[in-house]
């Protein structure tokens, strides 16, 4: 056992000379640093040491294995070995000032604090010509965490090379993961400065840091401080962090005090209204977009100006989609093209400023180029005319400019369909009919309206002849399939089987659908009262309750509502009744616990519906609600 010891030791004291040897005859250097590095990985240092010093001995040059050999030094805390094979580099790489730096750096480490300072001293005085000098000692000085020394090259290299905002970026970043935000942000500014066009990179890491809830006042404050070094950059720097801070109307307040003198500007401005509008702040937004909207500001702005309309008019259509989107548990038909809603409904919303826009933009289309818009700018602004603001024949002309526009097929088939739907609009059932006629061969879309203008302008016989010959050519998963089925049985039922009571029951019903497609409620709900006067009796009395009581409520006509869903709950669609009882005393009176009583009627007396799961659903999220 002993003598197995004791050749063990005679194997490490001669393996590093073999392996010397070895390196000394070998031709291959790559594959002996193979060996070395996987000593090193192995933690069997000192072998990979006479490896590498072995390699250097045979290799003075031998870049490769000098970086080894130092990093292993280092590793090993051999500091004055560190710094021998540095001086030994330095002899025949005189110039190399990254090896100044770091024998300096082993000096340093070896307690050398004098001989360290002498050797960054000469270092900077020989080569602080250049800002690379500079950056290297800044990044050493970080490195060894001596930060007056860092701070104080820095501002010896700005002062030297006349380069105020040297390494601001990277003393800018050292400082903000140290969370040291003052001298941050000074370092920040005076790059921004210095490289406007890095300015979105710069506001990046700003409004990045702006996450840190202490970092928010010393932003603002070092920003305000420094406006008038650059008043554009730093404002609009400002109106971003409060932007992103939730300051919206300060945001404001710097965009607008920079004012509109350039193209830029104006491009700045409608970008700001945009994002005002995707953020929801629709105040705001439709003043920012007035302002771009300002008469002096019109000449040569043409595509702004139509961006800026654009945008106010999505801006309203945006503030009115939400509680569009809130569908009620009772629907008309819901989901069925013959009996969608074209309009939004009344939100006591004030469309003056968007009527007076549109007014402007009307009279652009006189003198603007075709291209000034695009067709699909053109078409979106006839829909916020057309669906919000009722404005027709405004409508028109936005849809006639979007086909001169040559837009492709999909969108010029849409823009085709508006224009019809704007005859019914306008109660021109003759000049619909004619149209839509006339537009037959461009698809079952139009097929499908020319099917509802029939019933609208009472032809239920003519539109019966039109729905089987549809459901004859097209597929049973088309999209208007269904909503085929559902019409043609409606007519089947309360019309061709009917008895003559029904019938004029029925076009009576279907002219109080022609009132509604014009966005006249009050004049179809009365139709509807009038039908259900008139003939009590009709088949198609449940079905006209239902829709005289969703008009009154859309109408805020609560009393009436209320009645007509109670007498519906005295028809074949008492489930239907009872729950748009309860919907209209829950959201429009404010009344949820009461609307509870009313669901859970409609789960314990018809577990049949339909409408069970949903308001099963509903019924939970309510209680929840109630609950919080």
């Amino acid at each position: 056992m002993k003598t197995l010891k004791m050749n063990k030791n005679f194997l490490t004291i001669l393996l590093p000379l073999f392996l010397g040897i070895q390196i000394l005859y070998s031709q291959n250097s790559s594959a002996v640093l193979k060996t070395a590095a996987l000593m090193e990985k192995q933690g069997n240092l000192e072998n990979a040491v006479a490896i590498y010093e072995g390699l250097l001995n045979n290799e003075p040059k031998n870049l490769q294995a000098y970086q080894k050999l130092k990093n292993v030094y280092k590793k090993m805390g051999n500091y004055p070995k560190t710094v021998l094979l540095i001086k030994e580099h330095i002899k025949l790489f005189p110039n190399d000032l990254q090896s100044h730096l770091e024998l300096g750096e082993a000096k340093y480490l070896n307690k050398n604090i004098k001989g360290a300072e002498k050797i960054w001293n000469d270092l900077e005085s020989k080569f602080g010509n250049t800002p690379n000098t500079y950056r290297i000692l800044m990044y050493m000085y970080s490195r060894l965490s001596l930060q007056e020394e860092m701070e104080a090259v820095v501002y010896r290299g700005r002062e030297k090379l006349n380069n105020h905002a040297l390494l601001s970026l990277d003393l800018a970043n050292y400082y903000k993961a140290r969370r040291v935000f003052d001298k941050a942000m000074d370092e920040f500014i005076r790059y921004l400065i210095a490289n406007l066009q890095q300015k979105k990179m710069i506001t990046d890491r700003i409004l990045h840091m702006s996450d840190e809830e202490e970092a928010r006042a010393v932003i603002e404050k070092k920003i305000l401080e420094n406006v008038a070094k650059n008043e554009s950059a730093l404002r609009v720097l400002a109106a971003s962090f409060y932007f992103k801070t939730g300051n919206y109307t300060k945001a404001f307040n710097q965009h607008h005090t920079l004012g509109f003198t350039t193209k830029e500007d104006l491009i700045r401005w409608l970008g700001f209204a945009d994002n005002l509008r995707r953020e929801g702040r629709y105040e705001l937004a439709v003043k920012a977009y007035e302002l771009l909207l300002s008469p002096e500001l019109i000449s040569n702005n043409t595509k702004i100006i139509g961006q800026a309309l654009l945008g106010l008019g999505l801006t309203f259509e945006n503030k009115i989609i939400p509680s569009q989107n809130k569908f009620p548990l009772v629907q008309y038909f819901p989901d069925n093209i013959f009996f969608e809603n074209h309009f939004y409904g009344d939100q006591n919303l004030s469309f003056s400023s968007l009527e007076t826009a549109f007014q402007f933009y009307d009279s652009l289309l006189v003198k603007m180029p075709v291209s000034s818009f695009s067709a699909s700018a053109h078409f979106r602004l006839g829909e916020i005319q057309y669906r919000i603001t009722m404005d027709f024949d405004g409508a028109s002309r936005s849809y006639e400019a979007a086909l001169r526009s040559k837009p492709k097929k999909t969108l010029e088939n849409d823009i085709r369909l508006r224009i019809g739907d704007l005859y019914l609009a306008k109660g021109d059932t003759t000049a619909a009919l004619a149209y839509f006629e006339h537009e037959l061969s461009r698809g079952t879309t139009f097929l499908n309206r020319l099917i509802q203008v029939n019933l609208l302008a009472g032809r239920p016989d003519s539109a019966m002849v039109l729905i089987k010959s549809a459901l004859g050519t097209i597929r049973p998963e088309a999209a208007s399939f269904n909503d085929l089925l559902e019409l043609r049985d409606l007519i089947q039922q309360h019309y061709l089987s009917g008895s003559s009571e029904d019938r004029m029951a029925f076009e009576l019903f279907f002219s109080s659908e022609f009132l509604i497609r014009q966005k006249k409620l009050s004049e179809s709900a009365e139709a509807l009262y009038y039908l259900r006067e008139q003939y009590p009796n009709a088949s198609i009395l449940p079905q006209a309750i239902l829709r005289e009581a969703l008009i009154r409520k859309t109408l805020n006509q609560i009393p009436e509502a209320l009645l007509l869903a109670e007498k519906l709950t005295q028809t074949q669609h008492g489930d239907i009744g009872w729950v748009l009882y309860g919907e209209i005393l829950e959201k429009s009176k404010n009344e949820p616990k009461k609307a509870l009583d009313y669901y859970y009627r409609v789960l314990e007396e018809f577990p049949a519906s339909l409408l069970c799961e949903p308001v099963r659903f509903h019924v939970r999220k309510l209680n929840e609600k109630l609950k919080s």
